[in-house]
């Protein structure tokens, strides 16, 4: 992210070099499938197991939860402690149905909450990027996913998203 950012930022120093910039009123952020910041490799409903990846999971869930005795009350696993979460398998991010349990599929649930809430956070931190380095008042919006794509589509964040001043 903090990458992201300095590469956007040095592009606007550019940009501010040439005479279309005049003109620039605001900024599109995409990303992900179709520029919609859908979840790479959604149609395998593929996930980030990479040491980085789950280290980011385990440091939101200590976040979200607080203490190990509430992920333990939350996931009904005893022995639970939040060095040893893993990401949610895809057998288990797929559920019984059509909706996922909230007591028996908890893992999962908080791994879709997880990403949503990331791709927020992201979203919002290259817009206030963007607006610290433009050097006058720009818009910044996003193409985000629509809600068609059922519980997978990770929109539990949006209102957060669509709320920031950024």
């Amino acid at each position: 992210r903090a990458e992201t950012r300095e590469a956007i930022a040095a592009w606007l120093e550019h940009l501010k070099t040439t005479p279309c910039y005049k003109a620039v009123a605001g900024f599109v952020l995409i990303g992900g499938h179709d520029g919609q910041w859908l979840n790479w490799g959604y149609a395998a409903n593929a996930p980030d197991y990479s040491p980085a990846g789950q280290k980011a999971f385990r440091r939101w869930l200590a976040e979200e939860y607080g203490s190990v005795k509430a992920l333990r009350k939350a996931w009904g696993q005893a022995d639970l402690d939040f060095a040893r979460v893993a990401v949610p398998s895809i057998q288990a991010r797929a559920g019984s149905g059509a909706f996922l349990d909230p007591i028996k599929e908890r893992p999962a649930i908080d791994y879709f909450k997880f990403e949503s809430d990331e791709k927020c956070r992201t979203l919002v931190m290259l817009a206030e990027g963007i607006k610290q380095a433009a050097g006058k008042k720009v818009f910044c919006m996003s193409y985000y996913e629509d809600a068609f794509y059922g519980r997978r589509n990770t929109l539990w964040f949006e209102r957060r998203r669509r709320r920031d001043p950024a």
